[in-house]
Protein backbone atom coordinates (compact mmCIF):
# COMPACT_ATOMS: atom_id res chain seq x y z
CA UNK A 1 0.00 0.00 0.00
CA UNK A 2 1.30 3.38 -0.92
CA UNK A 3 2.19 5.86 2.00
CA UNK A 4 -0.71 8.15 0.95
CA UNK A 5 -3.15 5.40 2.32
CA UNK A 6 -0.75 4.69 5.47
CA UNK A 7 -1.10 8.59 6.36
CA UNK A 8 -4.61 9.07 5.86
CA UNK A 9 -5.11 6.10 8.16
CA UNK A 10 -2.44 7.34 10.36
CA UNK A 11 -4.35 10.79 11.19
CA UNK A 12 -7.07 8.73 13.01
CA UNK A 13 -4.81 7.96 15.65
CA UNK A 14 -2.58 10.19 17.53
CA UNK A 15 -0.90 7.00 19.41
CA UNK A 16 0.04 3.29 18.32
CA UNK A 17 0.03 2.21 22.10
CA UNK A 18 -1.89 -1.15 22.51
CA UNK A 19 -3.35 0.13 18.76
CA UNK A 20 -3.79 -3.45 15.79
CA UNK A 21 -1.61 -2.56 13.15
CA UNK A 22 -1.22 -4.16 9.74
CA UNK A 23 1.16 -3.42 7.09
CA UNK A 24 0.45 -5.07 3.71
CA UNK A 25 2.70 -6.04 1.02
CA UNK A 26 1.09 -6.44 -2.24
CA UNK A 27 2.94 -8.71 -5.04
CA UNK A 28 1.95 -8.89 -8.75
CA UNK A 29 -0.15 -7.07 -11.43
CA UNK A 30 -2.50 -4.62 -10.58
CA UNK A 31 -5.67 -6.55 -10.11
CA UNK A 32 -3.88 -7.41 -6.77
CA UNK A 33 -4.10 -3.70 -5.91
CA UNK A 34 -7.79 -3.62 -5.57
CA UNK A 35 -7.90 -6.96 -3.95
CA UNK A 36 -5.70 -5.67 -1.58
CA UNK A 37 -7.79 -2.16 -0.94
CA UNK A 38 -10.84 -4.02 -0.42
CA UNK A 39 -9.06 -6.42 2.01
CA UNK A 40 -7.30 -3.24 4.03
CA UNK A 41 -10.95 -1.81 4.33
CA UNK A 42 -12.09 -5.26 5.94
CA UNK A 43 -8.92 -4.66 8.42
CA UNK A 44 -9.83 -1.03 9.23
CA UNK A 45 -13.50 -2.28 9.88
CA UNK A 46 -12.14 -4.61 12.20
CA UNK A 47 -9.92 -1.86 14.24
CA UNK A 48 -6.78 -2.60 12.58
CA UNK A 49 -4.50 0.81 12.42
CA UNK A 50 -2.76 0.50 8.48
CA UNK A 51 1.01 1.63 8.84
CA UNK A 52 4.11 1.15 6.80
CA UNK A 53 6.40 -1.85 7.79
CA UNK A 54 7.93 -1.80 11.07
CA UNK A 55 8.75 -3.14 14.04
CA UNK A 56 5.24 -1.84 15.18
CA UNK A 57 3.49 -4.08 12.86
CA UNK A 58 1.68 -6.40 14.74
CA UNK A 59 -0.19 -8.34 11.34
CA UNK A 60 1.05 -8.49 8.17
CA UNK A 61 -0.84 -9.47 4.89
CA UNK A 62 0.93 -10.34 1.88
CA UNK A 63 -1.19 -10.64 -1.34
CA UNK A 64 0.84 -12.64 -3.56
CA UNK A 65 0.90 -13.87 -7.36
CA UNK A 66 1.84 -17.08 -8.94
CA UNK A 67 1.78 -16.56 -12.48
CA UNK A 68 5.71 -17.23 -13.18
CA UNK A 69 8.63 -19.37 -11.26
CA UNK A 70 9.77 -16.05 -9.97
CA UNK A 71 6.60 -14.38 -8.35
CA UNK A 72 6.54 -17.13 -6.32
CA UNK A 73 10.34 -16.84 -5.54
CA UNK A 74 9.70 -13.56 -4.59
CA UNK A 75 6.95 -13.93 -2.40
CA UNK A 76 9.09 -16.50 -0.22
CA UNK A 77 11.74 -13.86 -0.54
CA UNK A 78 8.98 -10.93 1.08
CA UNK A 79 8.16 -13.91 3.99
CA UNK A 80 11.23 -14.39 4.90
CA UNK A 81 12.56 -10.66 4.75
CA UNK A 82 9.79 -10.13 7.18
CA UNK A 83 10.47 -12.56 9.76
CA UNK A 84 14.37 -11.48 9.51
CA UNK A 85 13.47 -7.73 9.88
CA UNK A 86 11.20 -7.27 12.18
CA UNK A 87 11.05 -10.50 14.22
CA UNK A 88 7.76 -11.16 14.25
CA UNK A 89 5.87 -14.79 14.84
CA UNK A 90 5.16 -17.05 11.43
CA UNK A 91 1.57 -16.68 12.66
CA UNK A 92 1.50 -13.31 12.45
CA UNK A 93 1.61 -13.04 8.86
CA UNK A 94 -1.37 -13.48 6.70
CA UNK A 95 -0.39 -15.09 3.22
CA UNK A 96 -3.64 -14.11 0.50
CA UNK A 97 -3.65 -14.32 -3.12
CA UNK A 98 -2.99 -16.87 -6.18
CA UNK A 99 0.03 -18.64 -4.81
CA UNK A 100 -2.18 -19.13 -1.41
CA UNK A 101 -5.30 -20.51 -3.59
CA UNK A 102 -2.86 -22.57 -5.89
CA UNK A 103 0.17 -23.82 -4.17
CA UNK A 104 -0.48 -23.63 -0.15
CA UNK A 105 1.65 -26.78 0.63
CA UNK A 106 4.29 -25.21 -1.30
CA UNK A 107 4.46 -21.99 1.37
CA UNK A 108 3.90 -24.16 4.04
CA UNK A 109 6.84 -26.73 3.84
CA UNK A 110 8.69 -23.66 4.20
CA UNK A 111 6.65 -21.16 6.71
CA UNK A 112 4.38 -24.35 8.79
CA UNK A 113 2.54 -21.45 10.61
CA UNK A 114 1.83 -18.99 8.50
CA UNK A 115 -2.17 -18.23 7.98
CA UNK A 116 -2.74 -18.95 4.23
CA UNK A 117 -6.02 -18.06 3.00
CA UNK A 118 -6.64 -20.67 0.68
CA UNK A 119 -10.40 -18.91 -0.94
CA UNK A 120 -9.88 -18.45 -4.85
CA UNK A 121 -11.10 -15.58 -3.62
CA UNK A 122 -9.33 -13.78 -1.02
CA UNK A 123 -11.88 -11.28 0.04
CA UNK A 124 -14.36 -13.61 1.05
CA UNK A 125 -11.58 -15.86 2.61
CA UNK A 126 -10.32 -12.53 4.32
CA UNK A 127 -14.32 -11.97 5.39
CA UNK A 128 -15.03 -15.50 6.60
CA UNK A 129 -11.60 -14.83 8.82
CA UNK A 130 -12.25 -11.52 10.41
CA UNK A 131 -16.39 -12.62 10.53
CA UNK A 132 -16.76 -9.30 8.49
CA UNK A 133 -19.64 -9.30 6.25
CA UNK A 134 -18.91 -8.82 2.30
CA UNK A 135 -18.78 -4.67 1.36
CA UNK A 136 -17.35 -5.36 -2.43
CA UNK A 137 -17.67 -1.82 -3.32
CA UNK A 138 -15.71 -0.37 -0.47
CA UNK A 139 -12.01 -0.33 -0.47
CA UNK A 140 -9.44 1.73 0.86
CA UNK A 141 -7.51 3.81 -2.18
CA UNK A 142 -3.54 3.29 -2.43
CA UNK A 143 -3.42 5.08 -5.63
CA UNK A 144 -4.85 8.50 -4.70
CA UNK A 145 -5.94 10.23 -8.56
CA UNK A 146 -6.58 7.00 -10.47
CA UNK A 147 -8.03 4.03 -9.53
CA UNK A 148 -8.13 0.30 -10.78
CA UNK A 149 -11.47 -0.93 -11.95
CA UNK A 150 -12.49 -4.57 -12.09
CA UNK A 151 -14.87 -5.71 -14.59
CA UNK A 152 -14.17 -9.80 -14.49
CA UNK A 153 -12.47 -12.88 -12.83
CA UNK A 154 -10.58 -15.88 -13.90
CA UNK A 155 -9.86 -16.61 -18.16
CA UNK A 156 -11.08 -18.54 -20.88
CA UNK A 157 -8.49 -18.80 -23.18
CA UNK A 158 -6.05 -21.69 -23.82
CA UNK A 159 -2.52 -19.96 -24.04
CA UNK A 160 0.24 -22.36 -24.57
CA UNK A 161 1.90 -20.48 -21.62
CA UNK A 162 -0.20 -19.53 -18.88
CA UNK A 163 -1.53 -20.77 -15.78
CA UNK A 164 -4.15 -18.46 -15.17
CA UNK A 165 -6.93 -20.09 -16.09
CA UNK A 166 -5.71 -22.87 -13.75
CA UNK A 167 -5.28 -20.77 -11.09
CA UNK A 168 -8.44 -18.16 -11.44
CA UNK A 169 -10.68 -20.53 -13.16
CA UNK A 170 -12.86 -20.02 -16.19
CA UNK A 171 -13.86 -16.31 -17.29
CA UNK A 172 -16.67 -14.26 -15.50
CA UNK A 173 -17.57 -11.19 -15.63
CA UNK A 174 -18.96 -8.72 -12.95
CA UNK A 175 -22.18 -7.41 -13.09
CA UNK A 176 -22.11 -3.30 -14.08
CA UNK A 177 -24.47 -2.16 -11.24
CA UNK A 178 -21.48 -3.99 -8.70
CA UNK A 179 -19.09 -1.87 -11.04
CA UNK A 180 -20.80 0.98 -11.14
CA UNK A 181 -21.17 0.88 -7.00
CA UNK A 182 -17.54 0.64 -6.88
CA UNK A 183 -16.96 3.39 -9.21
CA UNK A 184 -19.62 5.78 -7.15
CA UNK A 185 -17.68 4.95 -3.88
CA UNK A 186 -14.68 6.06 -5.29
CA UNK A 187 -16.30 9.40 -6.56
CA UNK A 188 -17.94 10.18 -3.46
CA UNK A 189 -14.89 9.20 -1.22
CA UNK A 190 -11.89 9.99 -3.31
CA UNK A 191 -10.19 12.65 -5.52
CA UNK A 192 -10.14 10.08 -8.35
CA UNK A 193 -9.93 11.78 -12.26
CA UNK A 194 -9.07 8.51 -13.70
CA UNK A 195 -10.53 5.08 -13.83
CA UNK A 196 -8.62 1.89 -14.89
CA UNK A 197 -10.61 -0.54 -16.52
CA UNK A 198 -9.39 -4.10 -15.86
CA UNK A 199 -9.61 -7.57 -16.34
CA UNK A 200 -7.25 -11.08 -18.15
CA UNK A 201 -9.34 -10.15 -21.34
CA UNK A 202 -11.23 -6.38 -21.08
CA UNK A 203 -12.71 -7.10 -24.57
CA UNK A 204 -15.06 -10.21 -23.92
CA UNK A 205 -16.57 -8.33 -20.87
CA UNK A 206 -20.51 -9.38 -20.96
CA UNK A 207 -20.54 -12.57 -23.04
CA UNK A 208 -21.14 -14.36 -20.43
CA UNK A 209 -24.53 -12.82 -19.91
CA UNK A 210 -27.58 -13.35 -21.38
CA UNK A 211 -28.20 -9.60 -21.64
CA UNK A 212 -26.63 -6.69 -24.21
CA UNK A 213 -23.64 -5.82 -21.85
CA UNK A 214 -20.50 -5.28 -22.99
CA UNK A 215 -17.54 -3.17 -22.91
CA UNK A 216 -18.58 -0.31 -25.11
CA UNK A 217 -21.83 -0.74 -23.06
CA UNK A 218 -19.98 -0.26 -19.92
CA UNK A 219 -17.65 2.29 -20.71
CA UNK A 220 -20.48 4.47 -22.55
CA UNK A 221 -22.68 3.93 -18.82
CA UNK A 222 -19.67 4.73 -17.25
CA UNK A 223 -19.04 7.92 -19.32
CA UNK A 224 -22.20 9.16 -19.04
CA UNK A 225 -22.21 8.98 -15.35
CA UNK A 226 -19.29 10.97 -15.00
CA UNK A 227 -17.18 9.15 -12.42
CA UNK A 228 -13.94 9.97 -14.09
CA UNK A 229 -12.54 12.30 -16.55
CA UNK A 230 -10.46 9.98 -18.00
CA UNK A 231 -11.07 6.14 -18.67
CA UNK A 232 -8.34 3.94 -19.80
CA UNK A 233 -8.79 0.51 -20.58
CA UNK A 234 -6.07 -1.96 -20.38
CA UNK A 235 -5.62 -5.52 -21.51
CA UNK A 236 -7.59 -5.97 -24.69
CA UNK A 237 -7.49 -8.97 -26.98
CA UNK A 238 -6.71 -8.95 -30.26
CA UNK A 239 -10.23 -10.73 -31.60
CA UNK A 240 -11.91 -7.43 -30.93
CA UNK A 241 -12.86 -5.98 -34.37
CA UNK A 242 -11.38 -2.68 -35.63
CA UNK A 243 -14.66 -1.33 -36.09
CA UNK A 244 -15.75 -2.00 -32.15
CA UNK A 245 -12.62 -0.59 -30.92
CA UNK A 246 -13.48 2.22 -33.34
CA UNK A 247 -16.58 2.67 -31.23
CA UNK A 248 -14.98 1.98 -27.97
CA UNK A 249 -12.76 4.76 -28.68
CA UNK A 250 -15.72 7.31 -29.19
CA UNK A 251 -16.97 7.24 -26.19
CA UNK A 252 -16.11 10.75 -24.54
CA UNK A 253 -13.87 10.27 -21.70
CA UNK A 254 -12.47 6.91 -23.19
CA UNK A 255 -8.85 8.23 -23.43
CA UNK A 256 -7.58 7.25 -26.63
CA UNK A 257 -4.84 4.88 -24.84
CA UNK A 258 -4.67 0.81 -26.20
CA UNK A 259 -3.01 -2.44 -24.54
CA UNK A 260 -3.47 -5.00 -26.83
CA UNK A 261 -0.91 -8.04 -25.93
CA UNK A 262 0.36 -9.71 -28.52
CA UNK A 263 2.75 -12.20 -27.26
CA UNK A 264 4.03 -12.62 -31.05
CA UNK A 265 3.91 -11.70 -34.53
CA UNK A 266 5.22 -14.52 -36.24
CA UNK A 267 2.02 -16.87 -37.65
CA UNK A 268 4.09 -19.87 -36.50
CA UNK A 269 5.02 -19.04 -33.16
CA UNK A 270 1.27 -17.70 -32.90
CA UNK A 271 0.11 -20.69 -33.45
CA UNK A 272 1.91 -23.19 -31.28
CA UNK A 273 0.83 -20.44 -27.93
CA UNK A 274 -2.68 -20.74 -29.03
CA UNK A 275 -3.24 -17.16 -30.05
CA UNK A 276 -4.64 -15.11 -32.81
CA UNK A 277 -2.04 -15.56 -36.31
CA UNK A 278 -3.38 -12.73 -38.03
CA UNK A 279 -1.49 -10.29 -35.49
CA UNK A 280 0.17 -7.70 -38.07
CA UNK A 281 -2.94 -7.26 -40.63
CA UNK A 282 -4.68 -6.22 -37.24
CA UNK A 283 -2.02 -4.45 -35.84
CA UNK A 284 -1.81 -2.43 -39.32
CA UNK A 285 -5.57 -1.79 -39.15
CA UNK A 286 -5.42 -0.68 -35.42
CA UNK A 287 -2.21 2.36 -36.52
CA UNK A 288 -4.95 3.47 -39.30
CA UNK A 289 -6.63 4.79 -36.51
CA UNK A 290 -4.62 7.36 -35.44
CA UNK A 291 -5.78 9.74 -38.50
CA UNK A 292 -9.22 9.64 -36.55
CA UNK A 293 -7.80 9.41 -33.14
CA UNK A 294 -5.22 12.05 -32.32
CA UNK A 295 -2.61 10.92 -29.92
CA UNK A 296 -3.74 7.52 -30.36
CA UNK A 297 -1.45 5.29 -28.45
CA UNK A 298 -0.37 1.57 -28.97
CA UNK A 299 0.74 -0.36 -26.22
CA UNK A 300 1.63 -4.02 -26.39
CA UNK A 301 3.53 -6.67 -24.85
CA UNK A 302 5.76 -9.75 -26.74
CA UNK A 303 7.33 -12.92 -25.63
CA UNK A 304 10.81 -14.11 -26.81
CA UNK A 305 12.19 -17.49 -26.53
CA UNK A 306 9.00 -19.57 -26.32
CA UNK A 307 9.77 -23.13 -26.79
CA UNK A 308 10.82 -23.80 -30.47
CA UNK A 309 11.34 -20.23 -31.42
CA UNK A 310 14.18 -20.01 -33.87
CA UNK A 311 16.77 -16.93 -34.82
CA UNK A 312 14.54 -16.57 -38.20
CA UNK A 313 11.47 -16.02 -35.76
CA UNK A 314 12.76 -13.86 -33.59
CA UNK A 315 14.15 -11.75 -35.82
CA UNK A 316 11.14 -11.57 -37.95
CA UNK A 317 9.48 -10.22 -34.94
CA UNK A 318 11.84 -7.32 -34.36
CA UNK A 319 11.84 -6.55 -38.63
CA UNK A 320 7.92 -6.46 -37.92
CA UNK A 321 7.76 -4.07 -35.46
CA UNK A 322 10.85 -2.13 -36.50
CA UNK A 323 8.18 -1.26 -39.42
CA UNK A 324 4.86 -1.15 -36.99
CA UNK A 325 6.09 1.18 -34.80
CA UNK A 326 4.32 0.93 -31.84
CA UNK A 327 4.64 3.59 -29.38
CA UNK A 328 4.93 1.40 -26.56
CA UNK A 329 6.29 -2.00 -26.41
CA UNK A 330 6.98 -4.67 -23.06
CA UNK A 331 8.87 -7.70 -23.43
CA UNK A 332 10.03 -10.77 -21.47
CA UNK A 333 11.29 -13.83 -21.90
CA UNK A 334 9.78 -16.96 -22.40
CA UNK A 335 9.37 -18.78 -18.43
CA UNK A 336 8.41 -22.84 -18.25
CA UNK A 337 5.76 -22.95 -15.54
CA UNK A 338 4.78 -26.70 -14.84
CA UNK A 339 1.31 -27.52 -15.40
CA UNK A 340 1.11 -25.20 -18.73
CA UNK A 341 0.86 -26.81 -22.39
CA UNK A 342 3.97 -25.61 -23.48
CA UNK A 343 5.95 -26.53 -20.30
CA UNK A 344 6.03 -30.23 -22.22
CA UNK A 345 7.39 -28.44 -25.80
CA UNK A 346 10.80 -29.61 -26.96
CA UNK A 347 13.34 -27.07 -28.22
CA UNK A 348 13.14 -25.22 -24.97
CA UNK A 349 15.81 -22.01 -25.76
CA UNK A 350 18.64 -22.10 -23.02
CA UNK A 351 18.17 -18.67 -20.52
CA UNK A 352 21.18 -16.80 -22.60
CA UNK A 353 19.91 -17.13 -25.71
CA UNK A 354 16.56 -15.52 -24.08
CA UNK A 355 18.52 -13.00 -22.38
CA UNK A 356 20.41 -12.06 -25.11
CA UNK A 357 16.70 -11.40 -27.57
CA UNK A 358 15.85 -9.49 -24.92
CA UNK A 359 18.13 -7.40 -24.88
CA UNK A 360 17.79 -6.34 -28.91
CA UNK A 361 14.21 -6.07 -28.30
CA UNK A 362 14.60 -3.91 -26.05
CA UNK A 363 17.41 -1.68 -27.86
CA UNK A 364 15.10 -1.74 -31.15
CA UNK A 365 12.03 -0.69 -28.93
CA UNK A 366 13.68 2.30 -27.35
CA UNK A 367 14.92 3.67 -30.56
CA UNK A 368 11.26 3.72 -32.20
CA UNK A 369 9.89 5.35 -28.53
CA UNK A 370 12.21 7.59 -27.95
CA UNK A 371 11.30 9.06 -31.81
CA UNK A 372 7.39 8.97 -31.18
CA UNK A 373 7.81 10.99 -27.88
CA UNK A 374 10.12 13.27 -29.87
CA UNK A 375 8.13 14.09 -31.92
CA UNK A 376 5.27 15.85 -29.70
CA UNK A 377 7.83 17.95 -28.45
CA UNK A 378 6.20 21.36 -28.79
CA UNK A 379 2.67 19.53 -28.91
CA UNK A 380 0.01 20.13 -25.57
CA UNK A 381 -0.91 17.53 -24.09
CA UNK A 382 -3.43 17.05 -20.96
CA UNK A 383 -1.78 16.03 -17.90
CA UNK A 384 -2.86 14.47 -14.48
CA UNK A 385 -0.66 16.33 -12.63
CA UNK A 386 0.10 13.45 -9.95
CA UNK A 387 3.13 14.82 -7.16
CA UNK A 388 5.31 17.55 -6.59
CA UNK A 389 8.27 17.91 -5.23
CA UNK A 390 9.01 20.85 -3.00
CA UNK A 391 12.48 20.86 -2.80
CA UNK A 392 13.23 20.30 -6.75
CA UNK A 393 10.08 22.26 -7.09
CA UNK A 394 8.93 20.25 -10.12
CA UNK A 395 5.51 18.13 -10.18
CA UNK A 396 5.05 14.74 -12.15
CA UNK A 397 2.40 12.74 -13.36
CA UNK A 398 0.88 11.23 -16.87
CA UNK A 399 -0.57 12.37 -20.20
CA UNK A 400 -3.49 10.82 -21.77
CA UNK A 401 -0.43 8.43 -23.62
CA UNK A 402 1.17 7.10 -20.35
CA UNK A 403 -0.72 4.47 -17.95
CA UNK A 404 0.61 4.04 -14.54
CA UNK A 405 3.69 1.92 -13.95
CA UNK A 406 4.80 1.04 -17.48
CA UNK A 407 4.82 3.64 -19.70
CA UNK A 408 7.24 6.58 -18.84
CA UNK A 409 6.28 9.81 -16.46
CA UNK A 410 6.21 13.78 -17.22
CA UNK A 411 8.51 15.95 -15.12
CA UNK A 412 6.20 19.22 -14.82
CA UNK A 413 8.19 22.77 -14.59
CA UNK A 414 6.48 25.91 -13.88
CA UNK A 415 5.71 28.35 -11.55
CA UNK A 416 6.01 26.48 -7.98
CA UNK A 417 3.03 27.45 -6.41
CA UNK A 418 0.94 26.61 -8.98
CA UNK A 419 2.17 23.31 -9.84
CA UNK A 420 1.77 22.29 -6.56
CA UNK A 421 -1.61 23.67 -6.69
CA UNK A 422 -2.69 21.66 -9.26
CA UNK A 423 -1.53 18.18 -7.83
CA UNK A 424 -4.99 15.90 -8.47
CA UNK A 425 -5.85 17.94 -11.92
CA UNK A 426 -5.50 17.22 -15.22
CA UNK A 427 -3.89 20.52 -16.94
CA UNK A 428 -2.41 21.39 -20.38
CA UNK A 429 1.02 21.07 -20.68
CA UNK A 430 3.50 21.30 -23.30
CA UNK A 431 6.21 18.38 -24.43
CA UNK A 432 9.56 20.33 -24.07
CA UNK A 433 12.12 17.40 -24.17
CA UNK A 434 12.59 13.55 -24.14
CA UNK A 435 14.41 12.19 -21.60
CA UNK A 436 15.83 8.45 -21.19
CA UNK A 437 13.32 7.87 -18.27
CA UNK A 438 11.06 10.14 -18.21
CA UNK A 439 9.47 13.07 -20.60
CA UNK A 440 9.88 16.86 -19.87
CA UNK A 441 7.16 19.69 -19.83
CA UNK A 442 6.10 22.84 -19.41
CA UNK A 443 2.76 23.85 -17.67
CA UNK A 444 0.13 26.21 -19.74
Amino acid sequence: MTSSLIQNNLKKTNSLHNKKTVSFVNLGCSKNTVISEKVAFLFQEDGYVLIPESIDTTLFVVNTCCFLEIARKECLDVLKNILDTYNVEESNIIVIGCYANRFPESIRTIFPNVRIVEDQDPYLGVSKLLLKPLMQEKRLLSTQHYAYIRISEGCSRKCAYCLIPSIKGPYKSYHSKSIFKDCAFLKSNYKVKEGIILAQDTSIYGEDFQNDESLISLASEMSKAKYFDWIRILYLYPTLSVNKIRELLSIPNVVPYLDIPMQHLHPEVLLKMHRPSNSISFLNDLIKLRSEFPNLTIRSTFIVGFPGETEEQFNFLINELTKLKLDRVGFFSYSNEKGTESYLLENQIPNHIKESRLEKAYSMQEKISDSIDSSYISKNLPVLVETYDPVAHVATGRSIREAPDVDPYIQIHGNPFRLKNQVGNIVNCKITSVKKEYIQAAIL
